[in-house]
């Protein structure tokens, strides 16, 4: 008897917990899909309004991708900076060095569980954007005296990539 109530109790917990978070979720996903499409909005708009802003006058500098607007109550700050990027030889090393770590998975007797396979893996997914991570990239260069030369050759293609630089816009 004791025993089911106790599975009473967590049948029922587990109800109310399931019927909670359907709830939050049903709730939030609206909410995530407008913040997207006015994220979107916004940084259309603005970079719509840098150029009005640059025609007028209104930028230091015409390459100035930073600026403030205020209007009574309301302000819209606008901040960019330059970071660090890859052209196109970084998506051939990408490619390459998933190809080496599945190998080298395969090789090993974890597999694909094998923690450096999965390091490997983490450190070369992209952003929102579909964008490498330039120091997620760089720590993989830590690790070239652990695997041998053609590995090696796979981070020269890394570092040949990174030369271009974007600016995030903020």
């Amino acid at each position: 008897e004791e025993k089911e109530s106790k599975r009473n109790r967590r049948d029922a917990y587990e109800g109310l917990r399931a019927q909670f978070m359907l709830e939050v979720k049903n709730r939030l996903l609206p909410v995530v899909d407008d913040v997207k499409a006015f994220r979107d909005w916004v940084e259309k708009e603005a970079a719509a309004f840098r150029a009005v802003m640059r025609e007028y006058g209104q930028l230091r500098k015409d390459e100035q991708a930073s600026f403030t607007i205020v209007d009574g109550d309301m302000k819209l700050e606008v901040r960019s900076n330059k970071v660090k990027s890859f052209d196109e030889r970084a998506d051939l090393a990408a490619e390459r060095l998933v190809d080496y770590l599945k190998r080298y998975a395969m090789g090993r007797e974890l597999g694909t569980d094998d923690p450096m396979y999965q390091l490997g893996m983490t450190m070369i997914e992209r952003n929102r954007q579909g964008d490498l991570d330039y120091k997620s990239v760089s720590k993989l260069y830590e690790l070239e005296d652990r695997f041998d030369s053609e590995y090696t050759e796979i981070m020269d293609l890394f570092r040949e990539s990174n030369v271009v630089y974007k600016t995030a816009v903020n």
